[in-house]
C-alpha cells in the first residue's frame, strides 16, 4: 500500500521533472541507446517531456488506484483485490519489460521495472495465503 503511495508521488515528479537531475542516469541511458550520434536535440527533449508527462500522469493514476484497492478491499482480504493487483502488475511488467528489451532499453527494466516489481510483488506474494 505505502509503496504504491510513494510511487504516486514519484510519478508526479516524472510528469513534471523528468528532465531533472533525479532522472539523469535514465536519461543518459536513453540518449546513449536511441540518439548515440546526435544526442537529444531540442525537439527530442520537448517530445520526451510530453512522453514523461503522459507516463507520469498515467502511473500516478494507476498507483493511486492500487493504493485504494490495497487500503480497502485488499485489507478486507477480498480475493479479487489480490488478483487485480497481481494481474495488473504482471501485465505491466511483461509488456513494459518485453518492449524495453526488444527496443534496446534493457536499462529501463533494471532501473525502473525490477525495483517496482519487487517493491509491489514481494509483499503481494507474502500475503497470498491470507486470500
Amino acid at each position: 500500500m505505502y509503496f504504491n503511495l510513494m510511487l504516486v508521488f514519484f510519478s508526479i515528479v516524472i510528469a513534471f521533472a523528468g528532465d531533472s537531475i533525479l532522472f539523469a542516469l535514465h536519461n543518459a541511458a536513453s540518449e546513449a541507446a536511441f540518439f548515440p550520434k546526435t544526442g537529444f536535440t531540442p525537439e527530442v527533449l520537448q517530445f520526451k517531456k510530453l512522453l514523461f508527462a503522459i507516463i507520469g500522469g498515467t502511473l500516478a493514476g494507476n498507483h493511486l488506484l492500487l493504493y485504494y484497492v490495497a487500503k480497502h478491499p485488499f485489507a478486507e482480504r477480498k480475493k479479487w483485490a489480490w488478483n487485480a493487483i497481481a494481474f495488473s502488475l504482471l501485465l505491466w511488467f511483461v509488456i513494459d519489460s518485453g518492449m524495453s528489451i526488444y527496443l534496446g532499453a534493457a536499462y529501463n527494466v533494471l532501473m525502473i521495472n525490477i525495483p517496482a516489481l519487487i517493491g509491489i510483488g514481494l509483499p503481494l506474494l507474502m500475503t497470498r495465503k491470507a486470500f
